[in-house]
């Protein structure tokens, strides 16, 4: 589901003091129900978050039983496709690998340079170089964390933010920054927008959705509480 775009800029996320330049393009949230006072903490999602990539077979049974778990497998396997497809054209294309590709209007080459001694130390330190095959980590605190990916399309940072949605629980927000290189990357976000908007990200958040609650089924059953409240 969509996210609270007024919400998320109010909060006082690092990424909106070190990427200013950057656009905020899309905002979801991961209904999750999670208890940090039963172990369920943001390290935990991160390193679920990691763990539950495009190549990793899902945890969860991906027989369909229900008219949604057959909307979600369809959904997974567009998904899968599409990125493949990105995947074979950026190798045809020669559109990824250059890591030497400054930041569009900057000097530097990633966010991640930016960061301070301040930042440094309240970074967890729970993720590799890489992060889904693609992404490089560029922070993970106790309650948000920033990815970034470069290439000769568009320069894009992933952020996951960790927000209370009921009292002792939470959920993630996905938040998308963009900073285009040209009209081609304008054009090429505009084009694709469909396939993230209705596959790619609800067939994304869905499958993290599912994973957590398999690995952690208390918060599932509290996420399915909280829904039937409201």
């Amino acid at each position: 589901m969509s996210a609270d775009v007024a919400a998320h800029r109010a909060r006082p996320w690092r990424v909106h003091t070190l990427a200013p330049d950057f656009e905020l393009l899309d905002l979801w949230e991961v209904p999750l129900g999670a208890d940090p006072a039963h172990g369920e903490t943001f390290a935990e999602f991160l390193r679920v978050f990691a763990t539950a990539g495009a190549s990793t077979w899902p945890v969860y049974s991906m027989r369909p039983a229900s008219l949604a778990d057959a909307v979600h497998v369809a959904r997974v396997g567009g998904a899968i496709a599409l990125i493949e497809l990105r995947r074979v054209l950026g190798k045809v294309f020669a559109l990824d690998g250059d890591r030497a590709m400054p930041i569009p209007g900057r000097a530097e080459n990633r966010v991640r340079a930016r960061l301070d001694d301040a930042d440094r130390a309240r970074d967890l330190g729970v993720w590799s170089s890489k992060v889904g095959g693609s992404f490089e980590p560029v922070y993970a605190f106790d309650d948000e964390a920033l990815l970034e990916i470069a290439n000769r399309t568009i320069h894009a940072l992933l952020h996951l933010s960790w927000v209370e949605v009921a009292p002792g629980r939470r959920s993630v927000v996905l938040a998308v920054y963009v900073k285009s290189r040209g009209w081609q990357s304008r054009a090429y976000m505009a084009l694709i927008k469909p396939f993230r908007h209705f596959v790619v990200y609800p067939a994304w958040i869905a499958h993290i959705s599912r994973t957590w609650a398999t690995l952690h089924p208390r918060s599932q059953h509290r996420a399915e509480l909280q829904t039937v409240r409201t």
